[in-house]
């Protein structure tokens, strides 16, 4: 799959380019409104990819190691590239 350059998701739509890893060991990510009470705003809304209090899951599990894929990016042709997140850390 192509994307234009820049390419911007701001997860309000469900995509499907971010997918779960499946290995992921406790709280897994989950796609939806923030549903606190620690996370209770999203960057752009309405909606995140979270692990815990997203969707009306539980807070996520101490022993959790969860991983979210990206899309592929092919840079092969591009002599700059940047990368850029928001992200909440709690």
């Amino acid at each position: 799959m192509e994307f234009p350059s820049p390419f911007c998701d701001n997860f309000d739509v469900q995509n499907q380019l971010w997918t779960p890893d499946p290995n992921s060991v406790g709280t897994p990510w989950v796609w939806g409104p923030p549903s606190g009470p620690t996370l209770t705003t999203p960057h752009s809304p309405p909606n995140v990819w979270g692990v815990g209090e997203v969707a009306g899951n539980p807070a996520y599990s101490p022993s959790c190691n969860s991983a979210l894929i990206s899309p592929v990016f092919d840079f092969s042709t591009t002599s700059v590239a940047n990368l850029s997140f928001w992200q909440n850390r709690l």
